[in-house]
């Protein structure tokens, strides 16, 4: 019985150790998407930005009459264009990295519910061996 609560331990010990890992995992995920929420936040407000410099530039404006009469208005659109066409790219990017990152937070999340309370079933394995191990006990020193 003793050997078998040993294996028992053997066991439940190797799942805390995984909960602990993936504890702190969870923690850096958490900390990942909050910064990748920031950026996110900032990539939006500077498509804003960048679209309402095209809009200028392809709208009446004096910018565009001024930058028509110096012959670079098309150059300017470009460049504006490419900057958009560059922001919401990278946009797109980090909202993909923020779904994986919250794939991977809720699949750590169900293997650490999965593992359920490691703690609490060592500490009563641990106190089942020593139960069975001081009945044992006595049998040593009658012998005796």
């Amino acid at each position: 019985m003793v050997q078998e609560l040993n294996e028992q331990l053997i066991s439940v010990k190797g799942n805390f150790r995984k909960k602990q890992k993936w504890k702190k995992q969870l923690i850096d995920y958490k900390k990942e998407l909050t910064e990748i929420k920031h950026t996110i936040g900032d990539l939006k407000e500077k498509l804003l930005s960048e679209q309402d410099d095209v809009e200028k530039l392809e709208g009446f404006s004096v910018t565009r009459w001024l930058l028509t009469l110096k012959g670079t208005k098309e150059e300017r659109l470009d460049k504006e264009k490419q900057e958009v066409a560059i922001v919401q790219l990278k946009l797109e990017e980090a909202i993909q990295s923020k779904d994986e990152i919250d794939q991977t937070i809720d699949e750590l999340t169900k293997k650490i519910e999965l593992l359920g309370n490691v703690e609490n079933e060592y500490t009563d394995i641990l106190q089942e061996r020593k139960v069975h191990t001081w009945e044992y006990l006595p049998c040593i020193h009658s012998v005796e």
